[in-house]
């Protein structure tokens, strides 16, 4: 609230739209007082969206790849908790995305549960076999600690102001990679929201959320990342 008082640019918590500790995360920023949004699978075995995410926040996807982008969109941090192959696949997405350049701004990755991912992986060894660079091990944060997480993050998104970081990742302009033959539209105005792949699942799909506030109301959900 008091960096949109200050002219700084507002984020939202951003997670998967599950239960467990995705639907924390966006209880937490309800309880707080503002909005969280949830992208959500559509999967057999998942449970659909917790009712925390905010109403015009909540989008559901058919594909992965489609999913990912959107959460890498407009990302400024990500923080993991430990998790399964899914888990793992999103993160790993990201953090390559970050080595390689491919995401401009050096997002913070937090890590939380360190014995956890501890115990699953051991990214100093990686870099000690000449795989990563002693640079990508330095960049994540393994912690425990809630306090921790929070000033890292924190301190990382006002380095963003200070350095004019506060924009979507330049890789992501949607025109990029695109012709004629993939029946590809890209809006006049250049915005990723008003853009799609005919017939690739690009296109997202809107979502319905119930509202604490309201006794199961819904409603229909639109787009605005932490």
């Amino acid at each position: 609230m008091a960096r949109g008082q200050s002219g700084k640019p507002m984020y939202h918590v951003g997670t998967g739209g599950g239960p467990g500790m995705m639907q924390a995360a966006n209880e937490g920023a309800y309880v707080a007082g503002g909005k969280s949004i949830g992208f959500v699978i559509s999967l057999p075995f998942e449970s659909g969206l917790n009712p925390y995410v905010s109403e015009e926040l909540a989008f559901q996807f058919h594909y992965f790849f489609t999913r990912k982008f959107w959460m890498a969109y407009k990302i400024m941090g990500l923080v993991v908790a430990p998790g399964g192959l899914g888990t793992l696949d999103e993160m790993f997405e990201l953090i390559t995305l970050k080595q390689t350049g491919r995401i401009k701004k050096p997002i913070p990755v937090i890590l939380f549960g360190q014995s956890y991912w501890d115990s699953v992986f051991n990214f100093q060894a990686m870099a000690d076999y000449g795989m990563i660079s002693q640079n990508d091990v330095d960049g994540v944060l393994k912690t425990d600690s809630v306090d921790e997480a929070l000033e890292y993050l924190i301190a990382c998104v006002e380095e963003f102001d200070h350095e004019g970081w506060g924009q979507p990742a330049a890789f992501l302009d949607p025109r990029v990679g695109m012709s004629p033959n993939q029946n590809a539209r890209a809006a006049p105005s250049g915005n990723m929201e008003e853009a799609s792949l005919n017939n690739t699942g690009f296109s997202m799909q809107m979502s319905t959320s119930s509202n604490p506030k309201g006794a199961g109301k819904k409603g229909p959900a639109s787009e605005s990342i932490i």
